[in-house]
């Protein structure tokens, strides 16, 4: 089954610290990967495609920036927690969550 095209899957992933995650954009559209700054645990690492330092720095940059239809890109995650993330121009209806858990 094909994911739609304005949707991460799945929603929420959950791993363990120190492992990655990996998204492909295999919609017809370009989508980012952003990490939201208030959703991230105390000293993880911000994270989002085209290597931003700041939330507000990629929301500025769009359309730079963009996961391009067919592009990988992955992050690993050194701390325990939840991470809220969220593609900046679909922000309505792209959202997703890893929990990352301390095994």
């Amino acid at each position: 089954m094909k994911t739609p095209d304005n949707a991460f899957a799945p929603t929420t992933v959950t791993i363990g610290v120190g492992e990655r995650v990996g998204w492909i954009n295999d919609s017809e559209w370009s989508h980012t990967v952003t990490a939201y700054e208030d959703g991230l645990p105390d000293e993880a690492a911000f994270f989002t495609t085209g290597a931003y330092d700041t939330e507000q720095a990629a929301r500025d940059a769009w359309p730079d920036g963009d996961l391009e239809v067919g592009e990988t890109y992955e992050h690993t995650f050194e701390v325990a927690g939840e991470y809220d993330y969220f593609c900046v121009p679909h922000e309505d209806e792209m959202v997703g969550t890893v929990i990352v858990k301390d095994e």
